[in-house]
């Protein structure tokens, strides 16, 4: 720890190569997406409404807060609420793909995330896995108040929204490169590893619903980048000026749809203080999904309609079956 008025810093995951922090931009509110298969069913996910990230100084010695939505309720400021990029979600694809060459801006698929893409900008997470350090959903909360101490007890998991799937959805497998004339082998992939303050589980059972919620469990009390943690488990008091970071990790659901989830915090004997609702995540089993490769796209008739080496370089991704 940096001095004694902290007892953790904020999450830094040790990321590979291109995993950066998680896309700003898919908080954006009001945005429908859906994917098409070759037998014309269609997968439409419904987003919630979802509010812009409000910068937030906080007092807590943060140098730079991690991108996601912030919260202040009260004394307690609430600050990268975010899906962890280290979950390794596949990319949904537009509903228009065809079963053919699609042309992607980046070379990882991880990267549409962290925004190095114009045309999946606001593309939804797809079977992401939210366990494994730093890889659930994240949030830090710094205790703003110059005189009071607060004791956070707890989190809890609420299954904001719920849309039930039809049909096949197109998406770029996680961590999978695409395919250019120059590099058809591609390069990258998943890496990266994080701790955070508090590791806590949550599962939902069979028939979970929008609405339903859940108490986290402890996981760990695990430790920053920068050294151990020092807060121990929960409960903690957080005094003045003091902070501490969630890693929340949520099985998969039983029930495949489109969920979109919101985070609560116990505190001082309250109910939970729930945070803005997180991106929407799709959970499919893998029969449903049309996975798009760089891989797929060195076969002899995907290759036909690459065009030659260009400069810059162009990216592709192909069906795969």
């Amino acid at each position: 720890m940096r001095d004694t008025r902290r007892t953790s810093s904020w999450w830094s995951a040790r990321l590979g190569v291109a995993l950066l922090s998680v896309l700003l931009s898919v908080l954006l509110t009001g945005l429908l997406a859906g994917c098409v298969s070759g037998d014309g069913a269609t997968v439409v996910p419904t987003f919630a409404s979802l509010p812009s990230p409000t910068p937030i100084e906080s007092p807590c010695g943060i140098s730079q807060q991690p991108p996601g939505s912030t919260a202040r309720l009260g004394d307690l400021d609430f600050l990268g609420i975010s899906i962890s990029n280290l979950s390794y979600p596949a990319v949904a694809l537009p509903a228009s793909t065809p079963r053919a060459p699609l042309q992607v801006d980046t070379p990882v698929s991880n990267n549409v995330f962290s925004g190095q893409s114009q045309r999946l900008a606001h593309a939804l997470r797809v079977n992401p896995v939210l366990g494994g350090h730093g890889s659930g959903l994240l949030f830090s909360v710094c205790n703003a108040s110059g005189t009071a101490s607060h004791i956070i007890q707890g989190v809890s998991v609420r299954i904001a929204a719920l849309t039930a799937p039809s049909g096949t959805l197109s998406a770029w497998k996680a961590c999978d490169t695409a395919y250019s004339t120059q590099q058809p082998q591609g390069g990258g992939g998943c890496g990266g590893y994080g701790y955070l303050d508090e590791t806590m589980g949550v599962a939902f059972g069979a028939g979970a619903s929008a609405g339903d919620a859940a108490n986290a469990t402890q996981v760990s009390s695990g430790k920053a980048d920068d050294g151990p943690s020092q807060a121990g488990p929960l409960p903690v008091t957080l005094a003045p000026h003091q902070s501490l970071s969630f890693d929340v990790q949520v099985a998969k659901p039983a029930t495949s749809g489109t969920y979109t989830f919101a985070l609560g915090l116990r505190a001082d004997g309250k109910a939970p203080a729930w945070l803005p609702a997180l991106a929407p995540i799709v959970y499919l089993p893998a029969s449903q999904v049309l996975a798009f490769t760089g891989a797929a796209c060195a076969t002899p008739a995907m290759k036909s309609h690459i065009p030659a080496a260009s400069n810059p370089t162009s990216f592709y991704i192909c069906p795969a079956s």
